[in-house]
């Protein structure tokens, strides 16, 4: 019965660390963003967790994507909990970042005139 529940995942002893980062970079990041609400600091925890990874060796990882969820979890949590994070605080409604192509694409400015 368990074979079958992780019959979608790659053999992980074949994969190096890019062909693991090309499959669940997306996945990591829309963790990370979930659970930080920034852009930039969602980017910078996947990227850390994937250098990380390229310590540890393919025989210790039995699900990779549970455990990429496991590390962009953990090192989330640690962002959030550090002593940097915690004497940054905002007052008022706080509200995550919004993810576009551009800062100009998001404008209700260039929306209006695109719209005319």
């Amino acid at each position: 019965m368990n074979s079958n529940l992780h019959a979608n995942e790659p053999d992980v002893s074949s994969l190096d660390v890019g062909e693991l980062y090309i499959l669940y970079k997306k996945y990591a990041f829309s963790i990370a963003y979930r659970m930080l609400g920034s852009v930039v600091e969602a980017e910078d925890i996947v990227q850390d967790c994937f250098a990380g990874i390229q310590s540890t060796s393919a025989q210790d990882i039995r699900n990779p994507k549970s455990y990429i969820a496991r590390l962009v979890v953990n090192r989330s949590l640690n962002l959030l909990n550090s002593a940097r994070n915690q004497r940054e605080s905002y007052v008022g409604e706080w509200l995550p970042e919004p993810m576009g192509d551009s800062e100009e694409a998001n404008m209700p400015e260039e929306t209006m005139e695109k719209k005319s």
